[in-house]
């Protein structure tokens, strides 16, 4: 077994032998033997030890900690809410943004193209067409000029994907009210008030906007020191 690849404990005794017969070692070597024959024991006992250490993890304590963090809360209810909406929706054949979709084609009777579909609901237009191509490969949706404007693709909702919404929206909401449960009719309402007052407050910034309001103070310059030197030192 070479050195390289020896585990901490072979390398600690061949140091060992090493420093025999190279005479006594001068008070700072001898500081210096000490402190490298330490921690090499921190490293076996470590070594041995990961496997019962790591059982030892209170894996409770640890949710119940990022429970305290906005972000945390906010993207777990999002996914168990998922859940529950793609259980409702599975006999369908739908998915809840495909839903959606369907919804603001009925919504107010107004004949929308694809490219104001997308505007209306805030997705990326590439996005929209796949989604309307698969709603019409499915006889859901149809597009045609607008009988108003014979300049103008339209997208509408066929005899089937009137249907579909009507059946697949009931289940939503069945879900939705299956998720909020644990809340009192008060409680939820508060909830999706809540959350519409921010969904309105921040509608238009990107996730990715962050950066416009970076975080002032030495904390924010602490965190980010490291990362500039890491990248200075992989430069060298």
């Amino acid at each position: 077994m070479s050195r390289r690849n020896a585990g901490p404990k072979a390398r600690w005794r061949s140091g060992g032998r090493e420093r025999q017969g190279a005479g006594a070692p001068s008070p700072l070597c001898a500081a210096g033997v000490s402190r490298y024959v330490a921690q090499q024991i921190v490293s076996i006992a470590d070594y041995q030890n990961q496997d019962t250490l790591s059982r030892m993890t209170d894996d409770a304590d640890l949710s119940d900690l990022l429970t305290l963090r906005l972000g945390y809360l906010v993207k777990h209810a999002y996914l168990q809410l998922a859940a529950f909406l793609g259980d409702a929706l599975e006999p369908f054949g739908v998915h809840p943004r495909e839903l959606g979709v369907l919804s603001v084609i009925a919504a107010d009777g107004a004949e929308r193209s694809q490219n104001e579909l997308a505007s209306a609901i805030g997705m990326d237009r590439t996005t929209m067409v796949a989604v309307i191509d698969d709603l019409e490969d499915r006889g859901l949706v149809e597009r045609h000029r607008s009988p108003r404007d014979r300049r103008r693709n339209v997208v509408t909702l066929t005899e089937a994907g009137a249907a579909c919404l009507r059946n697949a929206e009931q289940a939503r909401a069945e879900a939705e009210r299956a998720y909020l449960a644990p809340l009192d009719e008060d409680a939820a309402q508060a909830l999706a008030d809540t959350l519409r007052t921010l969904y309105e407050a921040h509608a238009g910034t990107h996730a990715g906007s962050a950066r416009a309001h970076p975080v002032q103070g030495p904390g924010a310059a602490a965190c980010a020191l490291p990362a500039r030197e890491a990248g200075g030192a992989r430069g060298k």
